[in-house]
């Protein structure tokens, strides 16, 4: 599957529902109207850019409707059966960016992708009947994560170490956040701006007797830092919803489970969760 990114990767950032979700339902999560528009911040390779998306047109494809990001941009469209469909008119390229009756699963397994829901309201995963953002995982030569939030549109992407934020937006007539400045694609700023919450790479990894998890906080939130298999289960609880004051914060893992017993050597993912943002990695234990 392809992926489309915004400055270093192509771009897509929308996504949706359930198995039991009806046309109307899944759109509300990429809203496709001529003149919306998206601003966002990609911090990559401890450089921040600005990137601008809007969709100035429409085009007809095989008896299709596509809405086209610029004049010489990609065009997207829904299908009837809860797909985002990607189309490059210069190469003719039509691929399937996002399956919003994708399986709901929290870890994909090497090779898939899946979907899952996340309701900003409360804390952790919520069954998809509560959610307001759906989050597109795929686990192929790289990871990736893609957020969608409900009448908004795509406000997060994971690829690697390059995160791209939503600072600003004008959908459907309405204006969301930082909308002064509609800049142009690839205009680069200077330092970094620490816009989300950050989790960095435990050291050491791997690591055998304790390794330290690091993360940084832009303003005062409530933090949740959790540590799960491959499998999805959680193995332990390291910080349960307490408030951290904004700064670079640490803590350690000594690979003991919620029990108080070692876990087995592998690969684990720790997760850090606030009230509007989640972000994982992975470490390896060697024992």
């Amino acid at each position: 599957m392809k992926h489309f990114f915004f400055v270093v990767c192509l771009c897509g950032l929308f996504l949706s529902g359930a198995t039991s979700m009806a046309q109307g339902d899944y759109t509300e999560f990429y809203p496709l109207q001529i003149g919306n528009w998206w601003h966002y911040v990609t911090d990559y390779s401890g450089n921040a850019y600005h990137v601008k998306y809007e969709i100035t047109d429409s085009l007809q494809h095989n008896g299709h409707r596509y809405f086209q990001f610029g004049t010489d941009g990609f065009a997207v469209r829904f299908d009837t059966a809860g797909n985002f469909i990607y189309f490059n008119p210069n190469s003719g390229i039509i691929d399937t960016q996002y399956q919003f009756h994708a399986p709901i699963c929290e870890w994909p397994e090497q090779g898939d992708s899946c979907t899952w829901s996340w309701g900003e309201e409360q804390f952790g995963w919520l069954a998809a009947a509560t959610d307001s953002r759906r989050i597109f995982k795929f686990n192929g030569l790289i990871w990736e994560e893609h957020w969608l939030k409900r009448g908004i549109g795509l406000d997060y992407k994971e690829v690697e170490l390059t995160n791209t934020y939503l600072v600003g937006a004008v959908v459907n007539g309405v204006a969301y956040g930082d909308t002064a400045a509609r800049v142009g694609i690839h205009e680069a700023v200077s330092p970094p701006l620490a816009l989300q919450p950050k989790l960095y790479e435990n050291y050491p990894n791997p690591f055998n007797a304790r390794t330290t998890i690091t993360f940084h906080l832009p303003k005062q939130t409530a933090v949740t830092v959790a540590m799960y298999n491959l499998a999805g289960r959680r193995v332990c609880t390291l910080i349960q919803t307490r408030i951290y004051a904004p700064g670079t914060h640490q803590i350690q893992w000594d690979g003991i489970n919620q029990q108080g017993e070692a876990v087995s050597s592998g690969i684990y993912v720790y997760r850090l969760t606030t009230p509007k943002f989640v972000e994982t990695k992975k470490l390896v234990l060697l024992q």
